[in-house]
């Protein structure tokens, strides 16, 4: 293989890559932002885990398509998951604030509140990746993504330095999020929490649904 050959699949595959991003958006705002983003970021994971994905395409409506399925497939389970966690998030800011507000709480309180934070964004990363690709009850999946940032630490660390160096990134490069930042965060996210599942026997051949 040629270097322009070599050339045309590394274009290609930030073509991918850039559809994605433009889809994971697109997908986002119809579900009026914010009961769009958790079906949006469902269907993002679950098709970017497709390694056919990245082969040879002769057309990118295929791409299209099997996203548009997957999102709708998600859209409702993946709300009820995101109210859960904006709630949660909710929550923690405004324990944040009531800290904040008194120099002596925030003294005891203030570093656990925001490991707890850390902690809760780790089992949202892993949600996804456990949600589409692990067998079991929905309590199962819920024990195993409520435990996953203590039962996998190395992906666990890895994951917040990939997400430190996703958002510098994004800082230096703004116009970013609307070309790749997306798609390019879920793809090395998910990579991390799939190569760490599998070390754990947790991957199944096919995707369970959430």
């Amino acid at each position: 293989m040629n270097w322009s050959s070599k050339a045309m699949i590394v274009l290609e595959k930030i073509m991918f890559i850039s559809l994605l991003n433009i889809l994971w958006i697109a997908c986002a705002i119809l579900g009026l932002g914010i009961f769009g983003v958790f079906p949006a970021t469902f269907a993002l994971f679950k098709i970017i885990s497709n390694s056919e994905l990245f082969e040879p395409q002769s057309s990118l409506k295929p791409i299209v398509k099997e996203y548009l399925i997957h999102y709708r497939a998600y859209f409702w389970k993946a709300n009820i998951i995101g109210v859960i966690y904006a709630a949660i998030f909710y929550g923690i800011a405004i324990d944040k604030n009531i800290i904040q507000n008194n120099e002596v709480i925030a003294s005891f309180l203030d570093l656990p509140l925001n490991i707890f934070l850390v902690y809760v964004i780790e089992t949202l990363v892993f949600l996804f990746p456990i949600a589409i690709h692990t067998e079991g009850t929905t309590k199962q999946k819920i024990r195993l993504t409520v435990m996953a940032p203590m039962i996998m630490p190395k992906a666990s660390v890895l994951i917040i330095l990939v997400g430190v160096t996703l958002f510098i990134l994004l800082d230096i490069f703004s116009a970013g999020i609307f070309l790749f930042f997306i798609s390019l965060s879920v793809l090395a996210l998910n990579w991390i929490c799939l190569q760490s599942m599998y070390r754990k026997s947790l991957i199944i051949d096919e995707g369970a649904s959430v």
